[in-house]
């Protein structure tokens, strides 16, 4: 989704860049990336977002476990702040608990669990 797609491709075709990128499937960002970590889908893991066109916030409890090596974004994010050395109470958190943090009082996520 950019206005000039071929400034995009001209970027990610850097040698001076290293890319990861966390995908369900080969995309074409994909194809530029110099690892490619296998991403959770929405099946798989927790997340919190608006709907399209409405004021709705909807809750979306994993279905299913992660298949393969796949992890969530956010497990990603820990595993790698770990690994650096990062101890921020933030990167502890849970996938669950961000969902609970990331509207604030604005949402009863009580009440989107009861849903």
């Amino acid at each position: 989704v950019a206005p000039d797609s071929g400034k995009v491709v001209q970027g990610f075709s850097r040698e001076d860049l290293f890319t990861v990128v966390l995908e369900h499937f080969h995309t074409d960002t994909a194809d530029y990336a110099d690892y490619i970590l296998p991403a959770t889908t929405q099946l798989e893991h927790w997340d919190v977002h608006l709907s399209y066109g409405h004021t709705d916030v909807l809750l979306n409890r994993p279905a299913i476990a992660p298949q393969g090596q796949a992890r969530s974004n956010a497990q990603i994010f820990r595993d790698l702040a770990a690994r650096m050395g990062f101890t921020e109470p933030g990167f502890a958190d849970s996938d669950e608990a961000l969902c609970r943090q990331a509207f604030g009082d604005a949402v009863d996520y009580a009440l989107l669990e009861s849903q």
